[in-house]
C-alpha cells in the first residue's frame, strides 16, 4: 500500500509510477493489475491530493482542510474523522464516520 502521511501546505500527485507495475496492464488481467494498489492518506492539513492512477481502495483518515481528487477507486473510499475536507471520487461505495463539514462529490 502507498502511505501519504503527515503533509502541510503541499501538492501530492499519485500516477502510475507510484505502484510497482507501472506498465499498461492487459484488458484481461487488469483486476490483477489492481490489486495491492490501496492507498491511505493520514492526517494531512492544508493539502491538496491527486490520485490519478485507479486504486483497489483509499482510506482518508485525520485530515483537516484538504482538498482530494481520486480518478478510479474500484471497490471502496473510507473517510474517518477529517473536517473541512473534499472529496472527489469515482467509486462502488463510499463510507463516512466522525467527519465534520466534510463535502463528499
Amino acid at each position: 500500500p502507498l502511505f501519504i502521511a503527515r503533509k502541510t501546505d503541499s501538492s501530492v500527485f499519485v500516477d502510475e509510477r507510484h505502484f510497482p507495475h507501472a506498465d499498461a496492464p492487459q484488458p484481461s488481467d487488469r483486476q490483477h493489475a489492481l490489486r495491492g494498489r490501496a492507498v491511505t492518506i493520514l492526517q494531512c492539513s492544508h493539502t491538496s491530493v491527486f490520485i490519478i492512477a485507479p486504486v483497489a481502495f483509499l482510506r482518508i483518515v485525520g485530515c483537516s482542510n484538504c482538498k482530494i481528487f481520486v480518478s478510479a477507486a474500484r471497490f471502496n473510499v473510507t473517510v474517518e474523522n477529517c473536517e473541512f475536507c473534499e472529496l472527489t471520487a469515482t467509486t462502488r461505495s463510499v463510507a463516512v464516520c466522525n467527519c465534520v463539514d466534510t463535502s463528499l462529490y
